[in-house]
């Protein structure tokens, strides 16, 4: 159950501009329908004559008012929506309108029923917060969704502007503008892929779809649209940047072998919801919805660049906190609600609840908050990464590469320094070692913000267990997956900053730095993932210090490699580089190893880097 009621609007044609209307209502927190209005249990059919609306675009105010006293000149309907409402204010609960179109080739898909208003008090049906409308579809392929929380969300932003625009007069698109501004709006998604990306793809058909069946959660395209009498087209690119017209059916039709489906498409795409050019139902976005996409967000017209940079970022933002499309909508139209065309963005949707995402785990928030004492950590989505590599000189304990399913976690954004470690000396009454190079219990004189150095793994271990019972969360050494992921993100890069070795990004060599001295390394924003400090892992090596044990080499998995109660003799992985060594072997894949009850060499001592797992 939860707090939004359902009233559902039937639509059937009968002939000419006369259809069939029926309401069904649904209150919050029921399993069961209730009678609104005057019909049999809220179903009697009314007969509904909408006669000569005029122009949307031209005259929105007479439009609305027609449209309003035409749907609700039947006392029925008019009753039902007041009940439904009144029913609504009782409870405190906010009333979810769907209208249902039976006929997929119906002329009432061209209708703008995004312009309704509540016949008692002329206010707008489809803005605000309490009002949520949608338009339901049923699909001919729904498949099960994952509903992952958006901060595990994989995103594909294309933007197409292919030559030769001018000859049709059209505007140019600003592609990296589109996609920067398209960045900003999806906010903190676990991954996102651009094209054009910077190189030599540009926003083809095929490399659209060769993203897509990649698996992605939200297809945001931002292109010039047209629709004639019998079809609708996007405008993309050849690979040459010439321009393409791609037929909506074509679009459809390959998006139905995809092996997974977006759960959301976001069409910046004029007339992807129709446009007074062509009917409706034959925009691409109503028919993605029929080919089983779970929701589409179209454009009825030619939406502007200016509502779209205010409608945007507010939609997306609401998307994240909640997951539910239509709420986002209602929320973000409210921001455009004086401007034009307030009413062109639709949510065409085959789910009951338009929900595409799953609650946000707070724990994967950008920034969390810590006590003083606490490392801070930053989030790593969930999903497959490339570990390892294939590189014919590295040495057959680092082959092959391979791709590695994770679920999310944070990791610690430094090391952990020799501030925070002091605070664990003093609060747990330990005896600081020689190895670490402290004076007696004290860190060295301008060394606090320096990564802590010359620990075991099970002082490294310790350390995490107090953690986790001081701050209530859980915290431990990372596995050589999550270390590796952490540097290199999901793409394989050799260097956490990509394939080219720079010194300029790493400590340098004979003596260690702050761990904030140089910029973030890794796209997650990890420093010191080269550099500076080796770090203990979780993951067992074997007691072969040359080779792992056959049963810790690669592919990796979660077979008992993470134990952390093995053996004593049983060596552990050792990730990252030291200052002393060799720069250009600091690969994100390169492994090591060392005995779990010793410190490190000398100019080689080990420290750590904390996991906290958040499910």
């Amino acid at each position: 159950m939860d707090d939004f009621a359902e009233l559902e609007i039937s639509l059937s044609s009968t002939n000419g501009t006369r259809c069939q209307a029926k309401m069904r209502f649904r209150p919050a927190n029921s399993p069961s329908e209730i009678r609104v209005g005057t019909g049999d249990n809220g179903s009697a059919a009314e007969s509904i004559e909408l006669g000569n609306l005029g122009d949307r675009e031209l005259e929105p105010e007479a439009y609305a008012r027609k449209l309003t006293q035409a749907m609700f000149a039947s006392p029925t309907l008019a009753q039902g929506l007041s009940e439904a409402l009144a029913v609504c204010a009782a409870d405190s609960s906010t009333l979810r309108i769907r209208l249902w179109i039976e006929a997929d080739n119906s002329p009432l898909h061209d209708i703008c029923w995004e312009m309704l208003r509540n016949p008692r008090d002329d206010t707008r049906l489809a803005c605000g917060e309490r009002i949520l409308f949608s338009r339901g579809l049923s699909t001919l392929s729904a498949r099960p969704l994952s509903l992952k929380a958006p901060e595990d969300a994989r995103a594909l932003l294309v933007a197409a502007n292919p030559d030769g625009l001018a000859g049709y007069k059209m505007a140019p698109i600003e592609a990296q503008t589109e996609l920067d501004r398209a960045q900003t709006n999806l906010g903190e998604l676990s991954a996102t892929r651009r094209l054009p990306d910077g190189k030599a793809r540009r926003a083809t058909y095929d490399d659209i779809f060769a993203e897509l069946g990649e698996e992605v959660d939200i297809l945001y395209l931002v292109c010039h649209g047209t629709t004639g009498a019998n079809e609708s087209w996007l405008w993309l690119e050849e690979a040459d940047g010439r321009l393409k017209r791609v037929p909506a059916g074509d679009f459809v039709a390959r998006m139905r072998g995809l092996r997974a489906y977006p759960e959301l498409v976001v069409l910046i795409s004029c007339k992807s919801a129709g446009g007074k050019s062509g009917p409706t139902w034959r925009a691409l976005g109503p028919k993605l919805v029929k080919a089983g996409i779970p929701a589409v967000l179209a454009m009825q017209g030619n939406f502007s660049m200016e509502s779209e940079a205010l409608f945007l970022p507010h939609f997306f933002q609401a998307l994240r906190e909640h997951g539910q499309a239509d709420l986002a909508l209602s929320y973000a139209r409210s921001f455009i609600a004086e401007r034009h065309d307030w009413w062109m963005p639709v949510l065409f949707s085959h789910l009951r609840d338009n929900r595409v995402f799953g609650r946000s785990n707070p724990l994967a928030a950008a920034s969390l908050k810590v006590q003083p004492f606490e490392p801070e950590t930053v989030y790593i989505p969930g999903g497959n990464f490339w570990m390892g590599t294939d590189d014919e000189k590295a040495p057959a304990y680092e082959k092959p590469r391979h791709a590695v399913e994770l679920p999310p976690y944070r990791i610690g954004k430094y090391p952990v320094t020799n501030r925070q470690y002091a605070e664990f000396i003093k609060q747990a009454k330990r005896i600081a070692p020689p190895e670490m190079g402290w004076s007696g219990q004290n860190p060295p004189a301008g060394k606090l913000e320096h990564p802590v150095q010359g620990l075991s793994w099970y002082e490294a271990k310790e350390y995490c267990g107090w953690l986790s019972t001081k701050t209530g969360r859980v915290y431990r050494l990372p596995s050589e997956a999550e270390w590796e992921k952490a540097a290199r993100g999901e793409d394989g890069r050799r260097y956490p900053w990509g394939e080219t070795w720079d010194a300029a990004r790493c400590a340098s060599p004979g003596a260690s730095s702050a761990v904030n001295a140089l910029p973030a390394q890794s796209k997650y924003g990890c420093h010191d993932m080269v550099g500076n400090i080796r770090e203990w892992c979780l993951s067992l090596w074997g007691q072969n210090r040359n080779a792992p044990d056959p049963a810790y080499c690669y592919p990796w998995a979660q077979d008992g490699r993470n134990d952390p109660d093995a053996n004593k003799l049983v060596r552990r992985a050792v990730r990252g580089a030291g200052d002393s060594d060799a720069s250009e072997s600091q690969t994100c894949y390169a492994r090591n190893s060392y005995a779990p009850d010793k410190a490190g060499p000398p100019g080689k001592r080990h420290g750590l880097r904390v996991v906290m797992e958040i499910n």
